[in-house]
């Protein structure tokens, strides 16, 4: 899983480059709501100009890196998109738009 991890932020790094000296970063979250009850994720936070975007992944997603990146990448480029997205106020925490 380590290697899966590392290759997984190496492929995007190259599709979405962080800002010079940054990085993106995985880590774990609780997803749901007191409502729903809460489920463990692997949250992939994705440092695009200087914002951290947040991805929560599944097991299929460490699968083909390449496809999730090009997704990420595609989302990024679209405005209407990146103003929906969760987005990370603190390493680790997020927030819903």
């Amino acid at each position: 899983m380590r290697q899966q991890l590392i290759d997984l932020l190496k492929t995007l790094e190259s599709a979405v480059p962080p800002p010079p000296n940054c990085h993106h970063a995985i880590t774990f979250a609780r997803y749901g709501s007191d409502e729903a009850g809460w489920v463990d994720k692997l949250a992939l936070q994705v440092n695009y100009c200087g914002e951290f975007y947040c991805y929560f992944l599944d097991e299929g997603d460490f699968a083909e890196p390449c496809i999730l990146c090009a997704i990420i990448k595609r989302d990024l480029a679209k405005a209407e998109v990146v103003a929906k997205m969760q987005r990370g106020v603190a390493m680790g925490q997020y927030t819903i738009r």
